[in-house]
């Protein structure tokens, strides 16, 4: 039994101010405001998986506030549907919210979990695995005309070998034709690749393909022979954050070369947690596909994902 009756909340509904919409006594633009943390539920090929949610618009100066139910609402409604990816659910709230609060911008992040079944080198067991995933959607309207950009990131756990130790060995205990690779100090690292485009983006096992190809990833299941291939590739191939960071963003411009435009953006951000050092190495890098094109014709790789 409700304390209104229905026609109390009729009358209220009929004769009361709407708060959101009155003239606020300090008069500013407000470039962002919404909500933040929210946990939402997004139904992917994947399965139905949490997710979570920062989500903001601008407000004119006239008005005081926004419809914060507005925004609850599109998440009720989008429960019911399913999306073939993440960045998709993104722009669908994106352009809800924008529009419910006759909004001229939007912008919406997620961020969250997706499993993966990874393949072992040597015993070709299956490891579950799993991946972090963020999507960024965020639109302008100018001029009755609306722009959106579209981001989607990949991030995974991986192993690098320092090459510095590596080459000091080599210069005082080895022989150049060392088969072996000599010992050095290894380190979990983390690394995120993200396409940044007005236009359509890759899929994220496209994402996830070109870290694999770049990084050496790590795998909760792994068998003795497993684990004696993979640290013997990890210091064969030994590298630095910056080594990181520079190898995905070619591979990733290698591969979407020709799918993306030219001023397209790819960010590689890496964080290496050092063995032997009290600090962690962080390393970023941003640039456009055309960008790496260029670099990649002056130093001639051709690295692909």
């Amino acid at each position: 039994m409700t304390f209104f009756s229905e026609a109390e909340h009729r009358k209220a509904l009929d004769q009361g101010d709407d708060v959101p919409e009155q003239v606020p006594r300090c008069p500013l633009y407000i470039k962002e405001v919404g909500i933040s943390n929210k946990t939402v539920w997004v139904q992917l090929p994947e399965g139905r998986l949490p997710f979570s949610l920062d989500l903001s618009v601008d407000l004119p100066a006239r008005r005081r506030g926004i419809h914060m139910s507005r925004l609850e609402e599109i998440f009720s409604d989008l429960a019911r549907e399913a999306f073939a990816d993440l960045p998709i659910f993104a722009e669908q709230v994106c352009r809800r919210a924008a529009m419910c609060q006759n909004a001229d911008a939007a912008r919406v992040e997620l961020t969250g979990k997706l499993p993966v079944n990874q393949e072992t080198p040597v015993s070709k067991k299956s490891s579950h695995d799993t991946l972090t995933i963020s999507a960024v959607v965020s639109l302008v309207r100018q001029d009755g005309l609306i722009s959106i950009k579209r981001r989607l990131g990949m991030a995974v756990q991986h192993m690098t070998a320092c090459p510095c130790t590596q080459a000091y060995s080599a210069a005082a205990l080895a022989p150049p034709e060392q088969a072996c690779p000599l010992p050095t100090h290894s380190q979990r690292s983390t690394t995120s690749l993200a396409v940044e485009t007005g236009g359509k983006l890759p899929s994220h096992h496209v994402l996830h393909d070109c870290l694999c190809q770049s990084l050496h990833v790590n795998r909760d299941l792994l068998k003795r022979t497993d684990e004696a291939e993979f640290v013997f590739q990890v210091h064969r191939h030994p590298q630095f954050a910056e080594d990181v960071v520079r190898e995905c963003a070619f591979a990733a411009a290698a591969r979407l070369d020709g799918q993306l435009s030219d001023d397209s953006l790819i960010t590689v951000e890496s964080t290496s947690l050092e063995s032997i050092h009290l600090h962690d190495v962080h390393c970023r890098l941003n640039a456009s596909i055309r960008d790496i094109r260029l670099a990649s014709g002056e130093s001639g790789a051709s690295r692909q994902c």
